[in-house]
């Protein structure tokens, strides 16, 4: 077998370099982070501490949301531990659909009104009833 050129054994390990450099420059800090996301008219949160992410609403646009949550979450993390849906409009859900298609959610926590005084907040391993 011949051997290779010392020329040819570079461009692999410059892109093995790249590539962890990658890696750890979008590895997240133990900080606790709030981002509003711009997501067009409506509203969308994303609470990051770690590797855990909470979703706050969705906005009304699930392209918006999508590239936003992509531009701040690490390209290797596709797991949300909670999406929090606030009430059902449109402004707030709509982003959501794209959501729940891309990543895995490991929670969902919503409202469920059910008089002009009282609410169940639902998900997770069961309901409770508030006082708005």
């Amino acid at each position: 077998m011949s051997k290779l050129p010392p020329k040819w054994a570079w461009p692999p390990v410059i892109v093995a370099a790249v590539l962890l450099w990658t890696v750890v420059l979008t590895m997240p800090d133990r900080n606790l982070h709030v981002h509003v996301l711009d997501v067009g008219q409506g509203d969308a949160i994303l609470i990051q501490r770690g590797h855990q992410q909470v979703v706050i609403d969705g906005g009304p646009s699930p392209q918006l949301l999508i590239e936003e949550l992509g531009r701040i979450m690490p390209f290797w993390d596709r797991t949300i531990e909670l999406v929090v849906l606030t009430h059902p409009n449109a402004d707030h859900i709509s982003g959501l659909l794209e959501l729940f298609e891309r990543y895995q959610v490991r929670r969902v926590l919503y409202l469920t009104w059910t008089t002009a005084r009282h609410c169940i907040l639902s998900g997770g391993s069961g309901s409770r009833r508030a006082m708005p």
